[in-house]
């Protein structure tokens, strides 16, 4: 990288007929925006739009995007997955008059954003989740992961139904 740079400094005072220098760092970015730029078949882009800190590669802007969401909402990391769950469920079962909305525990060994400490309980780490079940057949028809305290609840207001009229 240093013989780069070298060679890089002697052509730019051969041609500017200046003393004109380049850190390693600004040669490092610099041939890391030509590999990028190979990389994105972007031959015909304009160099000076490379620099700029809004054109990048979608994979960064989605980590970007992925850790932003991260902060405020717990369950960023899963949503697809439960979600098709839930949609798969609903499509293949038709429930019966009776429904029930409560809260289940999932015991858990794991500590993450989800992980709650239940000191009543057994299982004393538990992932809590709300579930909309058939009464009948406890068949799962919806449900959500419980991510802490719903600011946008009336206080008056029971948790399960908010989350009933939330869901319908």
């Amino acid at each position: 990288m240093k013989h780069v740079r070298v060679r890089a400094e002697e052509k730019g005072r051969r041609i500017l007929r200046n003393d004109w220098s380049v850190s390693l760092t600004e040669t490092r970015a610099f041939i890391g925006i030509l590999y990028g730029r190979g990389v994105n078949e972007a031959k015909n882009f304009k160099s000076v739009y490379l620099w700029l800190t809004n054109v990048g590669s979608r994979e960064d802007r989605r980590r970007t995007e992925r850790s932003k969401r991260l902060r405020t909402d717990k369950f960023a990391l899963s949503p697809k997955t439960w979600n098709k769950l839930i949609e798969k469920s609903q499509a293949g079962y038709k429930p019966s008059q009776n429904i029930t909305v409560d809260e289940q525990l999932f015991r858990s060994k794991a500590t993450d954003r989800l992980t709650r400490f239940m000191p009543n309980e057994s299982n004393k780490f538990s992932i809590k989740f709300w579930l909309a079940s058939d009464v009948s057949s406890k068949y799962v028809l919806s449900g959500f992961p419980y991510l802490g305290k719903y600011e946008q609840r009336p206080s008056s207001m029971l948790l399960s139904r908010y989350w009933l009229s939330k869901e319908l």
